[in-house]
Formats: C-alpha cells, sequence, structure tokens
C-alpha cells in the first residue's frame, strides 16, 4: 500500500507541478495558500491522515468555553467539517482539522478531490479559528458566519 501512496503522491503532483515524497515514517508535507498540512500514511490502518493547525484555544475562561462549545456544535455528526475532526492539543493549545481516508478505495481522481475538500475546510476552520477570538461568551461569533461547502479554495483540475 505504501507504493499506493507514492502513486496518489505522484498525481498531486502532476497537478501542482511539484514533488512529494513522503519521509522513512510514511509523512509528507505539503504547503498550499500558506496553509501547511501532512500526509500521513498509517501503515497499520491502511490509511491516509490528513491534519493541519488550523488555529489556537484562546486563553480566557469564558472564550475557552465558548470556543470548545463551537467545535463541538462543528463536529456533531460531521455537520460543519465535511467528515473531518476538529481536535485541540492541551499542551501546545493548537486545534487541528484530522481526517482519515482509507488507502485502498482511493484512485487518483478520488485522492484529489478528497484533498481539495479537506483543503478548503481546513482554510475555512482557519478562518474561523481566527475570528472565534470575538466570541461572546454565547458560543455565537460576531465576525464569521458562512457554509464551509461554498469556501473557495485548492482546486487541482
Amino acid at each position: 500500500m505504501r507504493t499506493h501512496f507514492a502513486t496518489l503522491l505522484a498525481a498531486l503532483g502532476r497537478q501542482t507541478g511539484q514533488d512529494f515524497v513522503p519521509d522513512s515514517g510514511g509523512a509528507c508535507g505539503l504547503v498550499f495558500d500558506d496553509l501547511p498540512v501532512t500526509l500521513q500514511y498509517l501503515e497499520a490502518d491502511q490509511c491516509i491522515l490528513l491534519y493541519c493547525t488550523v488555529g489556537a484555544v484562546p486563553d480566557g475562561d469564558a472564550e475557552r468555553l465558548a470556543f470548545y462549545s463551537r467545535l463541538l456544535r462543528a463536529n456533531f455528526f460531521f455537520r460543519e467539517t465535511a467528515g473531518a475532526t476538529l481536535a485541540a492539543d492541551e499542551s501546545t493549545k493548537l486545534v487541528a482539522l484530522q481526517q482519515a481516508f482509507p488507502l485502498q478505495a482511493l484512485d487518483e481522481t478520488g485522492f484529489l478531490s478528497l484533498l481539495e475538500r479537506y483543503l478548503n475546510m481546513a482554510e475555512h476552520w482557519r478562518r474561523a479559528c481566527a475570528s472565534l477570538s470575538s466570541l461572546d461568551g454565547s458560543g455565537r461569533s460576531s465576525g464569521f458566519e458562512g457554509d464551509p461547502r461554498a469556501t473557495p479554495g485548492a482546486q487541482f483540475a
């Protein structure tokens, strides 16, 4: 399956004009529109994990509570994440968007489509997390509203 992962990365390279080669641990770092994203081949699970940092958890108690509430609502049945999951790392206070895809189910076209959707969602949540600093304690932002599925972003075709 590692060969299939390399084939998918080669397809991405043909679309973007870049070379993508995983390291010895199966990770490949990419940057799209100033958004660093890691594609990690998970051999034991035979899947690709995509993850990137999309924001930081606020410091204030009320702001943090409202922020977590907003992320939980977005994650509920993947309502606002298109199948990805938002997660916070307590030690770094960073928020990541992560999504796993079964490798055997992906062909080149499907991979590029899934990656495009993921990148659009990551950009959406990067903007959302930045604006969530203006939460009013109710979990409603005064600065960010919008449908993440309508977010323009990376396109490979």
